[in-house]
């Protein structure tokens, strides 16, 4: 994915300006990330937003026990937004690259300048819808028993099942390694 690729996924949303083009093309960075490195910290501000072109990445936080609890996983195509870092607050969680990872960052101030080209609230309501979906989705999920959890988030996300080992996956869905093992396996067996 390029940049024109980018704009063209956008122009799908809504129409873009002429103007608003060239800006992104002048503002969108590429960036790339190998296994097991760490794109963002805590403690940090995260200045920029990124758009995931190829590769996955996951957020996680450590617990008071020092377990990593993952909180998201975003493949390609998902936006990576956390208001913590538009609104200038540190976080308190990683992104670590799972895969070689290709993204375009976008600065939070840049974002902001944007705003000059009506199209892009369209745009803004867009990913926020998308984002709140994501969110309700997780939400949902954890509500659930482990074996509604274990389905529901296969069925939607299939291909983190293939790419993604069983541990982290066990820590996104609030269960251990060995209980996600066994739902898998009866799935195998039946």
């Amino acid at each position: 994915m390029s940049v024109e690729d980018i704009i063209a996924e956008l122009a799908k949303i809504t129409a873009l300006s002429p103007g608003l083009t060239d800006r992104l093309r002048t503002l969108l960075i590429s960036e790339v990330y190998h296994p097991r490195q760490v794109i963002a910290s805590p403690g940090h501000n995260q200045h920029r937003l990124w758009l995931v072109e190829s590769g996955i990445i996951r957020s996680y936080y450590p617990d008071e026990r020092g377990r990593e609890i993952t909180q998201a996983f975003y493949t390609a195509n998902d936006l990576i937004f956390f208001w913590e870092g538009y609104l200038a607050q540190r976080t308190d969680h990683y992104l670590e690259a799972l895969h070689n990872v290709n993204l375009y960052s976008l600065r939070y101030t840049d974002l902001d300048t944007l705003r000059d080209f009506p199209e892009t609230e369209t745009l803004f309501r867009y990913f926020i819808l998308q984002q709140r979906r994501t969110e309700l989705f997780r939400n949902r999920l954890l509500l659930q028993s482990a074996d509604q959890r274990y389905r529901q988030y296969r069925k939607a996300y299939p291909g983190i099942f293939r790419e993604v080992p069983l541990r982290l996956i066990a820590s996104f869905l609030h269960m251990t390694r060995e209980n996600l093992s066994r739902l898998i396996g009866r799935d195998r067996e039946g």
